[in-house]
């Protein structure tokens, strides 16, 4: 007698006029029959399969069988198989026969989540088209399974983004991470493979054993069938042609043999693109592969994570190419669900008696809550991210211009930056680098400075920053915008500390804003850094004199809080302001700009390359007078150099000593003189000096365009406000 391990609410579903499984598979074949009919809430682990291929790889490595349940919702459209693995139950789902992508993936997991209200553990396991690149050695028949890196979950759906004038189209979704609980267990299967080795092919040539119908489609094929050709070749337009006969064999890409601790499957973490097309574009993988450090591309895990958070498990197949190979799919489908089995056995035991339906008595709505690895929803989730965002977030870094060539480079030598960044001298500093100097020194320039530089540089650390602005708006010049965005930046730059938000008290709708308050804030941002691990953060806060004084002290008493704790070590905070407020640190470093033999050979440089007066002993002497009269205050260099260069452009070389001698040495009397000098449009510059300072918020250009009419007689003419737009935004 043979039987049929599916079940759903249609049992005769056709497959081109045969049933779902070709053949069926025998009860001598399969592991353990329990005739014991158990409950559907009684299954915690969820596993979703999209093909044929799939679903039979992950029938044949249960440990038990167990009946169907009496009875599923009416509107189920699933078909399962339900098991043990180990000491879990476990429940198998497929899409429907010739369907593929998000939608159905996602339909098959509200599906899963109505009829087993328990699941709690999910994987998506299955095959892909892999992503082999010079930092990945990706062949057939190895594993990749989603995990963060590099500030992002995993998953990347790559159809969804935007498509901007003049630009590519640029994805924009990275999907929700795996759950602790599965990631937790991911670390410690890796950690046991890298100590004892796996025995997934072992496992493999076990099952095809007992089972000799699947030898053919499932034992793995001979290695000169794995065939990588080069991204420019594409195969014959007759998809059935096969590869080995018909494709240049000098096209192929020799890769070096693998050693013999290396052979078979290897397991590679990191991200996963999916959408709803197959990719068989070999110039398009390399492109996203490189941009986003794509491992590997599939078709339904970006339906499921971010209502059904899961990890993603991808034996793989071909290379998402032109080039398919099918002959692989029966092993790469085999060593997934080998590793998802190998996986399932080190999670810690779900007592599901214990787990009710939320229906229930609030006793057991608590319960249920506190064994959910996610009490946040992705959906909430996305949206508590989104409330810490505000406009202007980044607006006053992105209005400071970068750094003259050649100048501020001399901060990366300096004894005071090494040894800030120096592990072994934390217990001296703390981590804190203070940079102070008078107004106009360059401050901010050299923050943005070694904010870019620290971005290229240290690419094994996560950099944040925050740039306060006195002129802006209130988020911009306080210290909850600044927890607001470094916050943000953290939890998007490292997925893995976002469960700092899984708290009860923690709720926003989509669309809604959450009332954030300094102390939840630094609550979480203290957790979030104490959360660190191996990873490292390097902090960039600019303009503390922007904010208030009283706001910056109680932010110094809460970095210096962090710069106690044991994960100090792995937390850098670089500060920069003028010589007030008066607010002191306990431990730091102090670099004062002033009197920095490196700054001022800055403006030396500065102004050899701007001021284009010739190289004469006039000039010369001009040169070094303004180098004296500047007391080492960049922007009046830069204000005064334009000057001259303006009276050496009417000939008036011989006037430029005297000017020089008329401009104020005080940087704030050269603003009075130069808004008082030239008396042309003094009543224009005086109303729009006016705007620009009593507005509740800055204005777009067609803004002060308009206010700056409010005193004019004549006509608006609409063509010369799309021409000071263009401008803007040139």
């Amino acid at each position: 007698m043979k039987r049929v391990l599916t079940f759903g609410n249609h049992h005769d579903a056709a497959i081109g006029g045969e049933k779902r499984l070709k053949t069926p598979i025998s009860d001598r074949d399969l592991p353990d029959i329990s005739l014991q009919r158990k409950t559907t809430a009684e299954y915690t682990i969820g596993w979703i399969c999209a093909v044929t291929t799939e679903y039979v790889a992950a029938q044949v490595i249960l440990d038990e069988i167990h009946e169907g349940p009496e009875q599923v919702s009416h509107a189920n459209q699933s078909d399962y198989t339900l098991g043990r693995i180990g000491k879990h139950n476990a429940v198998i789902a497929t899409l429907p026969y010739g369907e593929y992508g998000t939608a159905s993936a996602a339909t098959i997991a509200a599906d899963m989540s109505h009829n087993f209200p328990n699941v709690k553990i999910r994987l998506m396991v299955g095959i892909g088209g892999g992503a082999p690149s010079k930092r990945n050695d990706i062949r057939l028949g190895d594993i990749v399974v989603s995990a963060p890196s590099n500030g992002k979950g995993g998953v990347l759906q790559y159809d969804f983004g935007k498509t901007i004038q003049d630009q590519p189209f640029q994805p924009t979704r990275f999907l929700d991470q795996p759950p602790m609980v599965l990631r937790t267990a991911m670390s410690g299967l890796a950690a046991q493979y890298e100590r004892e080795g796996h025995c997934i092919e072992q496992t493999i040539n076990d099952i095809v054993g007992k089972i000799p119908r699947l030898q053919e489609k499932y034992s793995r094929p001979h290695e000169s069938t794995d065939r990588l050709y080069c991204s420019t070749f594409v195969h014959p337009p007759d998809n059935d042609l096969d590869c080995e006969t018909h494709c240049d064999g000098s096209s192929l890409i020799t890769r070096p043999k693998r050693t013999q601790e290396r052979s078979g499957s290897n397991i590679h973490y990191g991200q996963i693109a999916s959408a709803n097309r197959l990719m068989k574009d070999a110039i398009v993988r390399d492109e996203l592969s490189s941009k986003y450090d794509i491992m590997c591309f599939e078709m339904e895990a970006g339906g499921l994570m971010n209502q059904f958070p899961c990890l993603v498990i991808r034996g793989i197949c071909d290379y998402s190419d032109s080039h398919k190979n099918k002959a692989w799919q029966g092993y790469a489908a085999m060593a997934a669900a080998v590793y998802a089995k190998d996986l399932i056995n080190r999670l810690p035991s779900i007592d599901s008696s214990a787990l009710q339906s939320t229906n229930n008595s609030s006793s057991s709505q608590l319960h249920l809550q506190e064994e959910r690895p996610h009490i946040v929803t992705a959906e909430q989730m996305n949206a508590l991210l989104e409330s810490l965002r505000f406009d202007q977030i980044e607006a006053r870094q992105m209005t400071i211009k970068n750094a003259h060539a050649k100048t501020c480079r001399w901060l990366l030598y300096k004894s005071e930056y090494i040894n800030w960044l120096d592990t072994t001298k934390i217990n001296e500093h703390r981590g804190f680098l203070w940079i102070k100097g008078k107004p106009g020194t360059g401050k901010s320039t050299l923050m943005k400075f070694a904010l870019n530089s620290a971005k290229k540089t240290m690419r094994d650390k996560t950099i944040i920053n925050f740039f306060f602005n006195a002129r802006g708006e209130d988020l911009e010049k306080s210290t909850i915008g600044m927890y607001r965005s470094l916050l943000l930046q953290l939890l998007e730059k490292l997925p893995e500390l976002r469960n700092v938000l899984e708290l009860p008290t923690l709720t926003a709708r989509p669309g809604g804003e959450y009332r954030w308050t300094t102390e939840i804030l630094t609550n979480l941002l203290d957790q979030a850094i104490q959360s660190l691990k191996e990873s490292s953060i390097v902090c960039f806060i600019d303009a503390l004199d922007e904010c208030d004084e009283n706001q910056i002290r109680n932010m110094i008493k809460f970095f210096e809080r962090v710069g106690e704790s044991p994960t100090a070590g792995n937390f850098r905070v670089c500060f920069s302001s003028r010589h007030y407020p008066h607010v002191s640190i306990s431990k730091g470093i102090n670099l004062i700009l002033e009197g920095q033999a490196e700054h001022t050979q800055d403006m030396i440089s500065y102004v050899d390359s701007e001021l284009k007066i010739g190289n004469s002993a006039l000039a010369n002497q001009i040169r070094a007078e303004l180098q004296e009269k500047s007391s080492g205050v960049f922007m009046w260099v830069v204000l005064v150099v334009n000057i001259l260069n303006k009276e050496h452009d009417k000939g008036r070389i011989h006037v430029l000593r005297k000017r020089l001698q008329e401009i104020p040495a005080d940087l704030h009397e050269l603003f009075r003189d130069i808004l008082t000098r030239d008396r042309q449009d003094a009543d224009e510059l005086l109303l729009c000096i006016q705007w620009v300072l009593f507005t509740k918020q800055p204005l777009r250009p067609e803004q002060l365009y308009f206010a700056m009419l409010s005193n004019v007689l004549y006509k608006w003419n609409p063509n010369e406000i799309c021409q000071r737009q263009r401008r803007a935004r040139e």
